[in-house]
């Protein structure tokens, strides 16, 4: 049994937020959100994101903050200015706005430990990795109405096994559809 007690909020950090608040082992709420109309400027994305944060923040205060740590933009294909800054700058933002609420542990999670802990592979291609963590996630009994909710709800509960080991278990392979067979 884990000695944390708070909540956890954990961030899918984009243009489209998705988030995911609870304690360890207890109901958890969840969601996305959408920083900014789409093609809106960098800084509008930004400002969504303050707001936002700050307003969660005034109404619940979370122990522990984590977010999916920025893929490195030089492992991407397809690359502007604009998403290299937003890539890097939201974190920066959430830390801001966290260290100014007096939210002091604020943890990432990177992307290649998230898929080895709920899929066994680290290469995983975004676009499916994307739709294996929204059925894990269905499979676990969480409801997530898109890809960011259910990418939240994981790191979520990645940060909930990283701080009680005997969450690990719903990770496990034995809790994926037809995996486990039974004999009579």
């Amino acid at each position: 049994m884990s000695e944390f007690r708070g909540d956890i909020l954990a961030l899918d950090l984009a243009t489209r937020i998705g988030w995911c608040s609870g304690p360890i082992n207890g109901p958890l709420h969840y969601g996305s959100f959408r920083c900014a109309p789409e093609g809106s400027s960098s800084a509008a994305v930004f400002g969504g994101a303050m707001k936002w944060l700050a307003e969660r923040l005034m109404a619940f205060r979370p122990r522990l903050i984590v977010y999916e740590a920025p893929i490195d933009p030089r492992h991407l294909k397809k690359i502007n200015a604009d998403t290299i800054r937003r890539l890097n700058g939201l974190p920066s933002v959430i830390e801001a706005v966290a260290h100014n609420f007096g939210v002091w542990d604020i943890r990432e999670v990177e992307t290649g430990d998230l898929k080895m802990y709920w899929h066994g592979k680290r290469n995983i291609p975004r676009e499916q990795v994307k739709r294996m963590t929204m059925t894990k996630m269905r499979t676990l009994g969480y409801e997530p109405a898109d890809e960011d909710a259910a990418d939240a709800i994981s790191v979520h509960r990645y940060m909930a096994g990283a701080l009680d080991p005997a969450l690990r278990l719903e990770a496990s392979p034995l809790f994926q559809p037809g995996k486990m067979k039974v004999m009579a």
